[in-house]
């Protein structure tokens, strides 16, 4: 079973390195272990303790949650937008970030919708 588990650990640690664009090695830099720990751990096949697993969410952008739900996926941007949106304090100042990009976001996709419906129009001329 903790062979099963610890693939599946660095299994994960691949995939979301590959999906945040990173190398492990600078995984492990941004977070805040030794450079090459994680290949090592992984050469040596042991699994890492919730210490060095933080860490190395750290270095993902991702929370423990995050790192463990196979639902997650975020790209560049999207993780741009949760780190901004964590980096808030208050929950009052959060609300008020959600309702700035949710009204933007509106408004662009009226604008996209508007400029559809003119080249729907053109070509139906």
């Amino acid at each position: 079973m903790d062979e099963i588990a610890t693939d599946y650990i660095y299994c994960r640690i691949m995939t979301l390195a590959d999906e945040v664009e990173k190398s492990l090695y600078r995984v492990a830099v941004d977070g805040g272990l030794e450079r090459n720990q994680i290949y090592n751990m992984m050469k040596r096949g042991s699994m890492p303790d919730l210490r060095i697993l933080n860490k190395i969410c750290r270095g993902l952008d991702v929370t423990l949650k995050e790192f463990f739900d196979e639902e997650f996926h975020a790209d560049k941007n999207e993780r741009i937008l949760i780190e901004t949106y964590r980096s808030f304090k208050g929950q009052e100042n959060r609300n008020r970030f959600t309702r700035y990009v949710v009204g933007f976001a509106g408004a662009m996709k009226d604008e996209n919708t508007e400029g559809l419906k003119n080249v729907n129009d053109r070509e139906a001329n």
